[in-house]
């Protein structure tokens, strides 16, 4: 996905009223700056392309926490708010949620209604499920004004007492158009074919077949991004069947802020990095190429904090992101430009556990009296208790940091 500006929305929570539907909210005047209107169909792109049903977002849903964003550093662009349904999120490959960018383009011609909807069903389907019916125990009916593409997944709700349910993807339907967009009517028929899984490459949510390595490509590049932070790409590994690029965010922690926890005062290291980050890219090659991507399993589940040798007690949190993007690299491919819009995260909705007793990690030959920051922030903490999780929103480290891998 080419990021344009002009029509990137950043992924926001959708309505538990739109649940089971394809429909996108945004801000009436963004979809004025978009010549939308109410009810239009549009084209919504992440790694993958489907189509919903753009209406304005209402007020009365919104959370004090969810649309929050906190800007770390000077920020080149604001990206407008998109607000998903499920089916729509899925549909559109998105692979972090909240925060994630998706393009959104409006379709100009009428949708045309669907006649005919062939979808896949699993071959051991009838043994699953118990008797050759079992297509007869689905509601069709709760996908009706549903806008639907090619290759669009659909859950299909089996038995709602087992809750027995399959996932499907739409294979054909009818009649055809050059949009590949079509509205699920009255007169709508449903088939369901047969198939096994026609995947041969990477599906946004199976990273782990990466697994034949090829070679390792070094980079190592550095930016200092401020006093306090720095960003390291060392290296690609590239695979039979696509590639994995690493990012590292170091952060230098030597200040210590004040939470209030749910009417308790909490102290704790301050920290730019609080969560677990996450990266809005573009990768691209010298062949005209572009490629998808996602979180690789196993990296990025969080920062490690440690200290220094620094007399002050500082502390360093570092952490590993890493994504894999598919289709496969080209042997003809020389370079990749690897383009970092943007890291962001959920931040933490409560204090982060810290060292108790710091002192007894003090070398030999220091007093261990000396009282630093840190031993006055743990003689403060109070014993941990349990509260509501409350979101805090979205932190945002805007780039744009462009890379350059030569492969040959």
């Amino acid at each position: 996905m080419s990021i344009d500006s002009l029509s990137t929305f950043r992924v926001m929570p959708g309505y538990k009223e739109d649940e089971g539907k394809t429909v996108l909210r945004m801000e009436k005047q963004e979809m004025e700056r978009l010549g939308i209107k109410s009810g239009d169909v549009v084209m919504v792109s992440a790694n993958k392309t489907t189509a919903a049903i753009c209406l304005a977002t209402d007020a009365k849903y919104q959370t004090s926490n969810e649309s929050k964003i906190e800007y770390l550093n000077k920020q080149e662009i604001i990206y407008p708010v998109v607000r998903l349904s499920n089916n729509a999120f899925q549909n559109a490959g998105i692979i972090y949620g909240m925060g994630s960018f998706v393009r959104i383009t409006k379709i100009s011609s009428k949708v045309m209604d669907a006649s005919k909807v062939i979808l896949s069903t699993p071959k051991e389907a009838k043994t699953i499920y118990g008797s050759d019916d079992y297509q007869k125990r689905i509601d069709l009916t709760k996908y009706l004004d549903n806008i639907i593409s090619k290759g669009d997944m659909v859950n299909f709700l089996v038995d709602p007492v087992k809750r027995m349910n399959f996932f499907s993807t739409i294979l054909d339907v009818k009649p055809s158009n050059d949009k590949q967009v079509w509205k699920i009517v009255h007169d709508t028929k449903f088939e369901l074919k047969e198939v096994a899984n026609p995947n041969v490459y990477l599906t946004p949510t199976d990273s782990s077949r990466l697994t034949d390595l090829v070679r390792v490509v070094p980079i190592v590049q550095k930016i200092q991004i401020d006093q306090d932070l720095n960003l390291t790409v060392p290296f690609l590994e590239i695979y039979n069947n696509g590639a994995k690029i690493f990012f590292y965010l170091t952060e230098r922690i030597h200040k210590i802020e004040t939470l209030n926890v749910n009417g308790m005062e909490m102290r704790r290291p301050f920290q730019k990095l609080d969560g677990l980050p996450f990266a809005n890219i573009e990768i691209s090659d010298d062949k005209g190429n572009s490629y998808s991507y996602g979180r690789s399993e196993g990296h990025g589940s969080g920062g490690s904090t440690f200290p220094s040798n620094a007399p002050d007690w500082e502390y360093y949190s570092k952490h590993t992101i890493s994504l894999a993007f598919w289709p496969p690299i080209a042997r003809d491919v020389n370079e990749l430009t690897i383009s970092v819009k943007e890291f962001f995260w959920q931040k933490h909705p409560f204090p982060l556990p810290f060292p108790r007793n710091p002192q007894n990690r003090l070398e030999k030959g220091r007093s261990e009296t000396k009282e630093t920051k840190i031993e006055e922030f743990d003689q403060k903490m109070r014993p941990p208790q349990m509260h509501p999780v409350e979101q805090r929103g979205l932190a945002v480290l805007s780039g744009p940091w462009e890379f350059r891998v030569h492969l040959n």
